[in-house]
């Protein structure tokens, strides 16, 4: 009996000390870890010993100490992955275990979108200008092109650099991308459309042409058709072309973009056909002529019946 007493008192001792103490099973590693950025977020991707089926993502500022986020991603088969949508800056990124174990530890920068450097005039002076060569004149229109040049004014840069921020940031916020930037100087006289080439790879593309004139860009859509466009103007300055992704300008006006170049009636004047008018005073001697007609008539009638009556 004192046996029995003591192999229960044993067992009771054991299972108080299991609960009190759990066995626990080992954390697993991150065994790789790799972490690339793209302009607006981070891929967090790698492998987890066997038997890990979660991994937690911490993201820090490059401080490594502020969090900015935490993610809980699944482990398939060693494998997780995944995407988080950041601000532009460098962050510092942490994974491990869901259930503890070391850190793996990587830093990433997210730079955004990048906006096309026009920081000085020798950068617009060898970046893609319009050369002459790609500017005519279609048929039909009254414009007359008498040169196109690179722009080197430093004022017409800066004003150049504001406007294509404004649009990037459009763009940014919009989800569409600017793919191609161009600009001249086109001097010319008459109005109408001018034709730009700006290369087939751009086909069925969305060219937004801004044109600096009374102190102010303004803006028309014009999609690229055997790779060139046909804006219309009244009147020549700085011109730039950005062409986009878009292939409808559904996507540029919903972010904000506004087409507002005003209009351009560039057909050619008809010929008109001189007709000659009334002169003043003309209807006064018409109604005078008949009102002696009219009188001649009478006085040849009432001579008639003056006779008669005789």
């Amino acid at each position: 009996m004192k046996k029995v007493l003591m192999t229960m008192v044993m067992i009771m001792t054991l299972c108080l000390t299991l609960v009190h103490n759990p066995i626990k099973a080992e954390a697993g590693n991150v065994a790789s870890l790799n972490v690339t950025a793209s302009d607006e977020a981070i891929n967090v991707s790698g492998t987890m010993d066997s038997g890990v089926v979660a991994a937690a993502i911490f993201v820090y500022a490059e401080d490594g100490k502020t969090l900015v986020t935490m993610k809980t991603t699944q482990v398939d088969s060693g494998n997780f992955s995944e995407s988080i949508a950041l601000e532009p800056g460098t962050y510092t990124v942490k994974v491990a275990d869901y259930d503890g174990g070391e850190f793996a530890t990587s830093n990433v920068t997210v730079a955004g979108k990048t906006i096309p450097e026009l920081n000085t005039e020798e950068d617009l002076a060898n970046g893609d200008f319009i050369a002459k060569e790609d500017v005519s004149v279609p048929t039909g229109s009254q414009v007359k092109i008498i040169s196109v040049d690179n722009i080197t004014d430093a004022a017409t840069i800066s004003s150049i650099k504001k406007d294509l921020l404004s649009l990037e940031t459009s763009a940014y916020e919009g989800k569409w991308n600017i793919v191609k930037f161009f600009a001249m100087e086109l001097k010319a006289s008459g109005k109408g459309a001018v034709s730009i080439k700006v290369g087939d790879t751009y086909n069925g593309k969305i060219a937004i042409v801004s044109h600096f004139h009374d102190g102010k860009w303004t803006r028309q859509f014009c999609k690229v058709v055997n790779g060139a466009i046909e804006p219309k103007f009244d009147s020549f300055s700085p011109i730039t072309v950005a062409i986009t992704d878009q292939t409808d300008t559904n996507a540029i006006i919903k972010s904000g973009v506004v087409e507002n170049e005003p209009a351009v009636n560039s057909a050619t004047p008809a010929q008109s056909v001189k007709v000659k008018s009334p002169v003043t005073g003309d209807d006064n001697i018409n109604i005078l002529a008949f009102a002696m007609i009219a009188l001649a008539l009478l006085l040849e009638s009432t001579m008639i019946v003056k006779k008669i009556r005789k």
